[in-house]
C-alpha cells in the first residue's frame, strides 16, 4: 500500500505535497542527480553522428592501410610542446574509387604568442591552400602541428559563408566591422591568393586572360585564422590516446588515431556543455523560480521554500527521466529549452493544484459557518441575556 501511495505523490498533483517535506540538502543533491541524469545519454547520438560533429569526410577512413610515411617518424615532442625540425610533407594516394590529398605541417617556430603566416614554411602556402578549387572525388587532409598546438582541417574547410560565427575572427574588416574583400589587379597576383590588392565587394569579380575570378575576402595574419576549426592542445591529445612517443608511419593508423582522439575530446566537449546548459536552466534557474514562488505565495498552503524545491526537484526529475530516453535520439542541447518548459508547466500545475484546495479551507464572507459548538454557545449566551 505504501508503494501505491508512493507512486501516485509521483503522478498526482495533489499527492505530490509530500515531497515539500524533504530536507533542504535533499532537493538540492536530486535536482543535480536529474541534471546528469538529463544529459546522460547525449554522449550516445554524438557518438553515431561523430563524423558531422568533426566534420570529418565520408570515406576518411578508407585509405590503403599499406602506406608508410617515413616523415613521420620524425615529429617528436618535448613534454606538451612540439620539438622535431620544421617539415611539409604532402602527397596524394588512391584507393580505387577515392583520392586522398595528404598534408602534414609541423612548425614549431608557430607558437601560442606568435601566428603569423610569414612563419610558415616557404614550401607551403597555407591560404593558397585553403582557397585553391578542390577536385572532384578527392578528400583533403591537413594536420598542422605548431609549438602548442595541433590544427586539423578536412576538405579545406573555411568559413564560406560570411555571416559565420567565425567570420569576423578569421578575416579582415574595415572601421565598421565589415569583411573587406578583394580581387587581383594583374596577373601576377593571380597565383597568390594572399596578393590580391583591389578592394572589391562580396560580388566582385574580374577577368584575367578569359579567365573570371570571384572576389574573396582576406585573412588575417594568424594560422588560427585560417584554420578556424579544430585545435587541439598536445596535453589534450596525450590524455586522450595519443602515443607522443611512437606515432606510427602507417598512413591508416596516423589518420585513424587522430581522428579517434579528435572524437573523444569533441564528445566529451559535448557532454560536458550540455551539463552546463543544464545546471544552467534547470538547476540554477529552477531554484530562482522556487525562491519567486514562495515570495508570491507565503499566504498559500505551501509556504516555505523548501516545499517549493522539494516539488520542483521531483517535477525535474520525472521530465529528466523523459529526456534521458529521448536523448539517445535527440542530442539533449537540440531540445534543452523544451525541458525547461516542460518542468516549469508540471511545476505550476502541481504547486496550483496544491495551493488551490487551501482557498477553499480559509474563511470568507461566503465561506464561515459557525461548528456546532459555536452555535450552542451563542443561544446559551442569547438566553441569558433574555
Amino acid at each position: 500500500m505504501k508503494f501505491i501511495d508512493f507512486l501516485k505523490s509521483l503522478f498526482i498533483p495533489k499527492k505530490m505535497e509530500v515531497h515539500g517535506n524533504k530536507k533542504w540538502y535533499v532537493s538540492i543533491l536530486l535536482l543535480l542527480l536529474s541534471c546528469v541524469v538529463l544529459v546522460a545519454s547525449s554522449v550516445v547520438p554524438a557518438i553515431n553522428q561523430k563524423d558531422s560533429l568533426i566534420g570529418a569526410p565520408e570515406g576518411l577512413l578508407n585509405i590503403d592501410n599499406t602506406i608508410i610515411v617515413n616523415d613521420i617518424s620524425e615529429i617528436s615532442f618535448n613534454n606538451n610542446e612540439l620539438s622535431n625540425d620544421n617539415m611539409v610533407f604532402n602527397s596524394s594516394y588512391n584507393n580505387g574509387t577515392i583520392n586522398y590529398d595528404i598534408t602534414i605541417i609541423t612548425n614549431k617556430d608557430i607558437t601560442s604568442d606568435n601566428e603569423s603566416l610569414s612563419l610558415v614554411n616557404s614550401g607551403f602556402d597555407l591560404v593558397n591552400y585553403l582557397y585553391s578549387p578542390k577536385n572532384d572525388n578527392t578528400i583533403y587532409v591537413l594536420y598542422f602541428f605548431t609549438k602548442d598546438y595541433l590544427y586539423i582541417n578536412y576538405n579545406k574547410d573555411i568559413a564560406s559563408n560570411i555571416s559565420d560565427t567565425y567570420s569576423s575572427l578569421m578575416y579582415e574588416q574595415d572601421s565598421s566591422g565589415n569583411i573587406i574583400y578583394y580581387l587581383p589587379s594583374s596577373i601576377e597576383e593571380v597565383s597568390s591568393y594572399s596578393s590580391w590588392s583591389t578592394v572589391s565587394n562580396v560580388d566582385g569579380e574580374i577577368e584575367i586572360n578569359n579567365v573570371t575570378y570571384k572576389a574573396l575576402p582576406k585573412f588575417k595574419d594568424s594560422v588560427s585564422a585560417c584554420l578556424y576549426g579544430e585545435a587541439f592542445d598536445y596535453e589534450s591529445l596525450f590524455k586522450n590516446g595519443l602515443n607522443k612517443d611512437n606515432l606510427s608511419t602507417n598512413l591508416y593508423d596516423f589518420i585513424e588515431t587522430f581522428y579517434n582522439v579528435e572524437a573523444t575530446i569533441l564528445i566529451t566537449q559535448v557532454v560536458v556543455y550540455s551539463l552546463f546548459i543544464s545546471l544552467l536552466l534547470n538547476f540554477l534557474f529552477g531554484i530562482a523560480m522556487c525562491l519567486l514562488s514562495w515570495i508570491v505565495s507565503k499566504n498559500a498552503k505551501l509556504n516555505k521554500v523548501k516545499q517549493y524545491l522539494g516539488i520542483y526537484s521531483i517535477c525535474f526529475l520525472e521530465v529528466a527521466i523523459i529526456g534521458m530516453i529521448i536523448g539517445f535520439f535527440i542530442p539533449y542541447i537540440s531540445v534543452s529549452s523544451y525541458y525547461l518548459i516542460a518542468t516549469v508547466v508540471w511545476y505550476f500545475i502541481v504547486i496550483y493544484q496544491i495551493n488551490k484546495d487551501d482557498e477553499k479551507d480559509k474563511p470568507s464572507l461566503f465561506n464561515n459557518k459557525p461548528t456546532s459548538k459555536e452555535k450552542e454557545e451563542f443561544f446559551s449566551d442569547t438566553a441569558v441575556i433574555g
